[in-house]
């Protein structure tokens, strides 16, 4: 059996050549970039991904020194697009890479 790898900025597919392709996405972050705003001074920002089907997720945000700032999801997730907040308020402004790791996969933004 043979893979087929497909990688783009936007997004990372995977298809196998078994009658049933899996896919995952994690797209960008919206807004971003993000900033504090309301009269709470909040700071969130929206992460998404998309599942062909039932999987074990972990998502979670670092600093570009590569410590872990937080864990946002972790556990099984049923097929679709689902939306994480990321509420950043106490952070300072810099990049924040975040990782979607399912199974072995990992794909990060």
């Amino acid at each position: 059996m043979s893979t087929k790898i497909m990688a783009s900025y936007n997004n990372f597919t995977i298809e196998a050549s078994h009658a049933k392709s899996t896919i995952f996405r994690l797209r960008q972050n919206y807004p971003n970039p993000f900033s504090k705003s309301g009269r709470q001074g909040t700071a969130i920002t929206k992460i998404r991904f998309d599942l062909s089907r039932t999987v074990d997720v972990v998502l979670k945000v670092y600093n570009v020194l590569g410590q872990e700032i937080s864990t946002l999801a972790q556990g099984k997730y049923q097929p679709g697009r689902h939306e994480i907040g990321f509420e950043a308020t106490n952070l300072l402004a810099d990049v924040y890479p975040y990782v979607l790791r399912i199974g072995e996969r990992v794909l990060t933004k």
